[in-house]
């Protein structure tokens, strides 16, 4: 190889080519634990407030505006509570403490229209890709899941944050259902077990009014943390920095910081810089 030129320094390898489905389970009972006081009361009222329009209000009302009104209110009330997982996962992950309700509003509200548009993207895509051959439909679901994370984390615009999540997922796809799945049977088996408790105070006549809802509070709490988590632990696996570029090896720094640079104007003429 003539002097004039250096080899490349080889691409950075991940530490990892599989996601760990034991450590992100861990991760997000840990996360759930400690964001409880604030994801489960917002997760109550995202569930709780649809389904309270739908028994006072939309049933009421004449198809399909009943329909349209819950779909909105449900959209847009999971939207804001995945937000505030996300921004709260992304600080625990950073080492930075809760912020107060009015930095948490600050930051939730310039990436709140994008995950919403990206939201209803995501699940038009889910329900086509099922009624086609349902398996397609779960592959867009694996695919685009870390479509929020991508968008708070490193400012990326929907379609942009839709091929990043796409990026990210690809190698892991099975890997990313199945921690869906799980989180999905977790919630149920939350809202299962608080049901059993009021039928055992004597309130089964509520069970199929708050029934669905408690299991929406249950579910979308641990749905909203297992995505950043997969997006942090997808992003290690690739030693990525958190806006999405690649470490600089170490091996690469040392090399640039002994590769001799042009000589300065003093060395080239002689003098040194204290000749006068």
């Amino acid at each position: 190889m003539p002097p004039s030129q250096t080899a490349s320094p080889p691409a950075p390898r991940a530490k990892g080519s599989k996601l760990n489905l034991w450590k992100v389970t861990l991760e997000v009972g840990r996360l759930f634990r400690d964001h409880a006081p604030v994801l489960l009361p917002a997760s109550l009222i995202a569930a709780g407030v649809p389904a309270v329009v739908e028994l006072t209000i939309a049933h009421e009302l004449p198809f399909p505006w009943d329909t349209a009104i819950n779909i909105v209110l449900d959209t847009v009330l999971t939207t804001i509570v995945a937000g505030i997982a996300e921004i709260l996962v992304a600080r625990s992950h950073e080492g930075q403490p809760w912020p107060s309700p009015g930095a948490l509003w600050r930051r939730l509200r310039p990436v709140l229209w994008p995950i919403l548009v990206a939201s209803l993207i995501y699940s038009f895509g889910v329900i086509v890709g099922l009624l086609l051959l349902i398996v397609p439909g779960f592959i867009v679901m694996a695919r685009w899941t870390l479509v929020a994370p991508v968008i708070v984390s490193e400012g990326r615009g929907i379609r942009a944050a839709l091929g990043r999540s796409n990026e990210l997922v690809k190698g892991n796809t099975m890997r990313v259902i199945v921690v869906l799945f799980a989180t999905s049977v977790a919630g149920l088996l939350a809202a299962q077990g608080l049901l059993l408790i009021l039928r055992l105070l004597g309130y089964e006549t509520a069970e199929a009014d708050i029934g669905p809802p408690l299991g929406e509070a249950m579910d979308l709490p641990l749905e909203a943390i297992a995505a950043p988590v997969m997006y942090a632990a997808l992003r290690e696996m690739r030693e990525e920095t958190p806006s999405g570029e690649p470490h600089q090896p170490a091996e690469k720094a040392v090399r640039e910081e002994q590769t001799p640079g042009p000589r300065p104007r003093e060395a080239r003429t002689g003098r040194r810089s204290d000749d006068g």
